[in-house]
This record gives structure tokens, sequence and C-alpha cells, in this order.
């Protein structure tokens, strides 16, 4: 039986951006299938000719057939009354649950999504799950990252359809004074850099300046890596020490709820260090590949300094890889403990394999001796 899903948006962002919402919501679609044999239905308004002015109504008709909502989050999303309206619809259809049928996708900067804003939704969404794809903005529908990130969005639908099924996790969700789950902010997207059209002094600089944020995503990979890798190990010797299915199960639905904010920050760390990377890529390979003796001596210094910097890129990057390493085994360690823990750690599995591309870009970088 197919699940359906109500893609909310302002027509202007997806205009905006050559019909990259709706792009992405159907990779979506057809992750979702491929990932969990069963298709997922999306309400779009310029497809499902009997939505209109009846939005709302609709929605409240379908809510008993456990639809997800997405909404592409914009500045001009929060300013749309109708868009708004859709949003609030479907919080007072999960009232007194956790919200898991609801799944915010950030698809442009937005600095006041926190707990304490005066917006109620923003609010909202500061201390549920999001997902923050804004730097798929300008990015290639066919690439590789664009549909990476439609396949882990499909995850993790797919692991929220799971844990709507499971009545201990439906218990354990409705405990109150549950902590927030913690997100890292939005990134900000920017264009690839025009490498035929920029001089090579500025494209150098500025290759510089992205590098240090390149640096900042690989120190907070290994460190969410690293705490991840010590929950798991630390589950891993509870597991073992519990002989009982249904205690284990019991250890599993917590192990979910542990891990949630470390698996969001991890998520989020590997979508925003591929997309720092692969933004860049092309300009270091040209920087670094240009002829030497086409160079002035300051370009020269110049090249030398870039190349400089990736070798301490480089440095990080080898930790980095070693954490996800560390990270990988001692998941699949769980994995042969109980084969159920599959599906949450599963979303953990899609970050690493986006860490891992990253990764392998930045080993594709030449050092210029």
């Amino acid at each position: 039986m197919a699940v359906q899903a109500f893609v909310s948006y302002r027509r202007h962002d997806d205009n905006n951006a050559d019909g990259r919402i709706v792009a992405f919501a159907r990779g979506v679609a057809l992750e979702f299938e491929a990932q969990n044999g069963t298709p997922l239905d999306l309400f779009l308004d310029q497809d499902s000719l009997t939505w209109g002015a009846d939005w709302a109504e609709e929605i409240t008709k379908r809510l008993n057939r456990e639809p997800y909502f997405l909404p592409f989050l914009t500045p001009r999303y929060f300013s749309s009354n109708a868009c708004r309206q859709e949003f609030q619809t479907f919080l007072k259809g999960e009232e007194g649950s956790s919200g898991d049928r609801i799944l915010p996708l950030i698809y442009a900067p937005l600095d006041d999504i926190r707990p304490d804003s005066p917006d109620k939704l923003k609010a909202w969404v500061a201390v549920h799950q999001y997902v923050d794809i804004s730097h798929l903005r300008w990015m290639d529908q066919h690439s590789q990252i664009f549909r990476r990130a439609t396949a882990d969005v499909a995850a993790r639908l797919r692991s929220s359809r799971y844990s709507m099924t499971s009545s201990v996790d439906r218990q354990s969700n409705n405990i109150e004074g549950r902590p927030p789950r913690m997100h890292s902010p939005p990134a900000t997207p920017r264009k690839n850099f025009d490498v035929t059209e920029t001089p090579f002094l500025e494209l150098a600089a500025s290759i510089k300046a992205h590098l240090a944020e390149v640096d900042d995503e690989l120190q907070r990979a290994i460190r969410s890596s690293a705490n991840l890798a010590d929950i798991v190990e630390s589950f891993g010797g509870t597991m073992k020490r519990i002989p009982r299915a249904q205690d284990r199960l019991e250890v599993l639905s917590d192990f979910s709820r542990t891990t949630r904010a470390l698996d969001a920050a991890l998520f989020g760390v590997a979508q925003r260090l591929v997309g720092r990377v692969e933004e860049i890529s092309t300009a270091v390979l040209a920087v670094l590949n240009w002829p030497a003796g086409d160079l002035s001596n300051s370009e020269r210094e110049s090249q030398i300094e870039v190349s400089m910097r990736l070798s301490e890129i480089g440095e990080s990057s080898g930790r980095a890889r070693l954490a996800v390493i560390s990270l990988k085994r001692r998941v699949l360690a769980l994995i042969e403990l109980s084969g159920a823990i599959r599906q949450p750690l599963g979303r953990i599995d899609a970050s690493l394999r986006d860490l891992t591309d990253g990764l392998d870009e930045i080993d594709r970088w030449p050092i210029v001796e």
C-alpha cells in the first residue's frame, strides 16, 4: 500500500531554483520506494489538481492515513499565510505525538531557527528533526551529491515510519521533558567558482578562505564520529549482557533516543562537508594544476600557499577517515549482535557514506612541490 507525503513549498522558490524543489521531492519518492519497497505518493500543488482552496480540508481528511509532511523552508515560505496554514494544520494533527511525520527541509538560510524564536513555527522546527539541504540550491539535479541527499532524506522517512510502528518508540516519544533534538546551524549556500573568469590571485585567495570552512567541518566530523562510536560501543556491551529479546527491544529504543541528536549532527556535518568540497573542488584543481611557467612570482607564491594549506587539510582528512572507519566498524559489530538495530544505524551509515565521498574528493587534490 502506498504511503502519502504532502509537499509544502513556495512556487516562487521552486521557479527561482529551476525546479529543484520539485525535483528533490520526486527524487525522495523514488528513493523511498527503492529502499522500502513501498511507493511514496507525493501531493504537489502542480500535480494534484484537487488541492488548492481545499488544501487544509484535504490534509485533515488524510491525517489518519499516516502521511508525511515535507515543507521546504525558506524566508518566503514563512512569509506566506497559505504555507503557514498548511504547516499549522499538520502540527494540530500531531498534538501529543513526537512530530516524526513532519520532516522540515531547510532550503534557504534561516538564521532564526532557534527554540526561543518568537515565531512559533520556527521554534517548533528548532527542537524537532529537520534536514538542512540549503547547499543544494545551486547544485545540478543529476549530480551524485544531489541524488545522495534524496536517498538520505528517504532513509530518514523510512526510519521515521519504522519508529511510528514500534509501540516502544511511541510510548517513549510521549515522555514529558524529552530533551530537544539538537541540529547544526544551516549552511550558507554559494555558487561554484567560475574558474574561467576569476583572476588567479582572487581564485587562490577565495580557495584559502573556503578551505578554513572545510577544515572546520572535518574537525566536527572527527568529534561527531568519535562521540557516536563511544555510544555505539557502549550499547554493544550492554546488548551482550542482555539475553532476552524483549529486554533488548527496550535497549534499542533507548539507543534510538540517545543517538538522535548525534545522528542529526553527523548528518548535517556530512552534508555540509560534501557541499563545501564539491563547491571548491574544480577551483582547487585549476589552481594547483596551473603550469608554474605561466604564473607570475606572486601567483606562484599563492599557488604554494594553497598547496601548503591543503597539506594541513590532508592531515585533518586523514584523522576524519580514521574516525569514520572506527565508527563504521562498531556499527557493523552492533548490527551483528542484533539485526533489529539496522534501522536506526542505517541513518548513521548514510552519513558515513557521504563523509567518505567528501574525503575521497579531498584525496584527489594534488600537492604542489
